[in-house]
Order: structure tokens, then C-alpha cells, then sequence
């Protein structure tokens, strides 16, 4: 399946933006492994949905998932908060493929502020609240991106991460909270799944104190729940990040749009994560990308003196590769 918006065609009404719609496709896998044409049903243009994101699906059999946020479009639509749900059957070979859809209630995001770089004194795009990855397994689905949030311990509306997970088995809504950074910026997150079920999250974050650098936290199978462990940094941002023609453009220099996460066929206990960094030198728009290899350990339990916080996992970085 392949989703993307289209734009500088009929706007959509009420938009005030060159949005025109989204479109998604459906191809026949068969025909793209073996060469053959390839048989594919279009669904849209439509302007009800923005951003559709397809699912990782690392089940091997099952539908096919799709997932947007609601309130991006509703707010021009309807005012409410949802995660749209779209379930795929059917084969383009068999003439069969069915769209089904349903909305399940959520918290609504907002545009996330731009990211202030306090050591720079400059700003960084942090895009809108559109969906960034998904990924789906075993009934299990989970997704996220950008919205706005007063994290903890601060007064100020920040850019953070919104993290959703759905059940698909019964659709329901199973979490959905942010995360975000006192005094700081988080943006852009990717999320993958290890065979137990463990999730993991990729981003991008900036503070006061630190250059943009890549992130990464987890949330264990067992819980706790509406939280992400960790998390710890993958890369530290080594530099300003200045790029004087998207500063032009955008009213800061744009950083994004997008970060990576995926398992790892031939180890899945483990999941590989890429983001973006604030890379040292003097060149205009000179950014990096950090890749790692990390893995859940279970730690044993503290002897409890008198009472303990127990810190059942950390994540394990194994490998690291910069590009």
C-alpha cells in the first residue's frame, strides 16, 4: 500500500492551505515480486483524510492496516479528535479489495511550536500533527508524531510526542499520551515493535543545553502504560543547525520530516533506529543521519531496602553506524 497527499490541484473546501486531497493505493505483491505489470485499486482523491500512514505489518497473514489523525482534518470538518482506522481485504488480482474505516476517540494534538535552539538562539520546524510512522502486529497496532504539550515541570506549550496504540482485534483504543521535555523539544518520532511485543521510538530532541540529537525510548509489553522508559541518547546534536534558505521558507530552519525505525528480520529481539542529528562543520544545512541497534534486557529485580523503584529493563545499543 502506498498513501500520499496531493497538493496545487482543486483545494479542498475550507482549507487554507493547496491541499487536495489524499490518495492511496492498493498493489498485487505477486506482480511486483515477479516482475509481472502491476494490478492496483485506487482509493481517493479525497479531502477528508490527511496523511494516511500504512502499517508495518509484521504479522504474515491477516488485512492490511492504515492509520490517520483525525483531528488534523477535523478541524476543519467536524472539531473532534480521532484516530482513523482504516481496514484493508482483498487482493487487486481478485477484484475484491474492501475499504472499511472507523474512528476511535482520542484526546485531540495541536501544532506543535517550533523547536527553539537555546544554544544557537534559532528555531527548528517542527512540522504539524500528522501521523509519522505505524507499525502492526498480532492484533497490535502503534503509531505517532508531533503534537504540542506542557510537559511537566514547565510552563511553556512545547513541541512532543504523541504515541497511540490500538487494538485492531476489537478496534479500541488502548493508549494514547504524550511525552515531552521540560524546557526542550521533542519532534518526529518512528516506532517499531520487537517480536515480544516491546515497543520502541525514535526522535528527535533539543533543549537549552543540547544541539538537535537522535533519541530513543521504549515501552515494555508488560507496561507501565501512558509512558515511554529510558530514554537515552543515541546521538548527541554536535552543532547549530543553520540553513539559511529554508529559514526563508518556513520562518525556521526545517528539520525532519521524518526519522526511521524497523525490525530486524534476522534478529528480532532487536529493532534498528535512524534519525537526524545536528552534524559539526560550517556547510549551509549540514545535518546527519545516526543509525543504532537496540534491544530490551530484562534486569533483575532490587532486593527491596526498604522499598524499591524497580527498573525491570534499559535498552541495549549494540551497534551504531553514522551516515
Amino acid at each position: 500500500m502506498i498513501s500520499w497527499n496531493d497538493y496545487y490541484g482543486a483545494p479542498c473546501p475550507g482549507s487554507s492551505s493547496s491541499f487536495s486531497g489524499q490518495e492511496t493505493v492498493v498493489l498485487e505483491k505477486a506482480d511486483l515480486l515477479s516482475g509481472l505489470p502491476v494490478r492496483g485499486i485506487r482509493f481517493g482523491p479525497d479531502c477528508f483524510r490527511f496523511r494516511i500512514v500504512p502499517a508495518l505489518a509484521l504479522t504474515p497473514s491477516g488485512p492490511a492496516y492504515l492509520v490517520y489523525n483525525g483531528w488534523t482534518m477535523s478541524k476543519i470538518y467536524n472539531g473532534r479528535g480521532y484516530l482513523g482506522l482504516v481496514t484493508v481485504t482483498g487482493s487487486p488480482a481478485l477484484g475484491n479489495v474492501v475499504w472499511s474505516e472507523q474512528t476511535l476517540s482520542m484526546p485531540a494534538t495541536s501544532i506543535p511550536p517550533k523547536a527553539y535552539d537555546g544554544l544557537a538562539g534559532v528555531y527548528l520546524d517542527t512540522g504539524d500533527d500528522r501521523f509519522q510512522s505505524a507499525v502492526w502486529q498480532n492484533g497490535i497496532l502503534w503509531t505517532g508524531g508531533n503534537t504540542g504539550c506542557v510537559p511537566p515541570g514547565d510552563a511553556y506549550t512545547r513541541s512532543c510526542l504523541r504515541l497511540v496504540q490500538a487494538s485492531t482485534t476489537t478496534p479500541s483504543l488502548l493508549q494514547s499520551f504524550d511525552v515531552g521535555l521540560a524546557g526542550g523539544h521533542l519532534m518526529y518520532p518512528a516506532v517499531a515493535v520487537d517480536h515480544d511485543g516491546n515497543m520502541f521510538v525514535t526522535f528527535s530532541a533539543i533543549s537549552s543545553t543540547s544541539y538537535a540529537g537522535v533519541w530513543a525510548g521504549y515501552q515494555a509489553a508488560s507496561g507501565p502504560l501512558y509512558q515511554i522508559g529510558g530514554p537515552v541518547a543515541i546521538h548527541y546534536g554536535e552543532a547549530a543547525y543553520r540553513c539559511s534558505f529554508d529559514s526563508l521558507q518556513w520562518g525556521a530552519y526545517r528539520w525532519g520530516d521524518y526519522s526511521g525505525a524497523g525490525l530486524d528480520p534476522a534478529d528480532p529481539s532487536t529493532v534498528w533506529l535512524t534519525g537526524e542529528y545536528a552534524a559539526a562543520g560550517t556547510v549551509d544545512c549540514n545535518w546527519g543521519n545516526w543509525t543504532a541497534q537496540v534491544r530490551l534486557l530484562q534486569q533483575p529485580t532490587p532486593t527491596p531496602t526498604p522499598s524499591p523503584t524497580p527498573t525491570p529493563y534499559r535498552l541495549w545499543l549494540p551497534f551504531i553506524i553514522k551516515w
